[in-house]
């Protein structure tokens, strides 16, 4: 792990958790909110009888399978520009922890510069997704998209200093060699 630069230690990071993000709501409806607002709003008071508590208790059931039922998020695509979002999301998470298990073997890693576009495009296809729904009639824009934009810009941002630190790393290396030609 010590051979990873700062950059792909980044772009590794942000990838577990862009990973652990996709599990989040990312979408949901006008009714799925207002069924989670019942299930908040139908909690048991104390010192009611076992008949209101039960209807109480019915009614957060009831609600909370409708909410679930409005909920998505990234495993659950709705459409072909979800499935689009899903795929660039996997494969943005797939190819910065290539690129920095690969560099942490000292082995060749995908360029960080196709990581960081390729997240980006990820970035983009989300951006595109949260637009669709946000103006969609009943559409509603939950906590995981915004995280995911957060998460593909850290990725972004790793990969693509990782790139700008293998640059750095093989202009030196071409140098060292240079000289040591001169040298002998």
């Amino acid at each position: 792990m010590s051979r990873l630069t700062r950059g792909h230690a980044i772009a590794a990071v942000a990838a577990l958790l862009l990973l652990l993000v996709t599990a989040v709501d990312w979408w949901s409806s006008d009714a799925g909110e207002d069924a989670r607002r019942t299930e908040g709003l139908a909690q048991p008071e104390p010192g009611e009888g076992p008949e209101q508590r039960q209807f109480d208790n019915d009614i957060r059931s009831d609600a909370s399978i409708q909410a679930e039922q409005a909920e998505r998020n990234a495993w659950q695509p709705d459409g072909a520009l979800d499935l689009v979002v899903l795929l660039l999301v996997l494969a943005s998470v797939a190819a910065a922890l290539a690129a920095a298990a690969l560099r942490a073997a000292e082995r060749r890693a995908p360029p960080g510069a196709i990581v960081a576009a390729l997240a980006m495009l990820a970035a983009l296809a989300v951006a595109l997704d949260v637009v669709r729904t946000g103006t969609e009639a009943g559409g509603q824009v939950k906590l995981g998209a915004p995280l995911a934009l957060i998460a593909l810009a850290a990725l972004a941002f790793g990969s693509a200093r990782a790139a700008r630190e293998d640059e750095g790393e093989e202009r030196a290396a071409t140098a060292d060699g240079a000289r040591t030609s001169a040298a002998g």
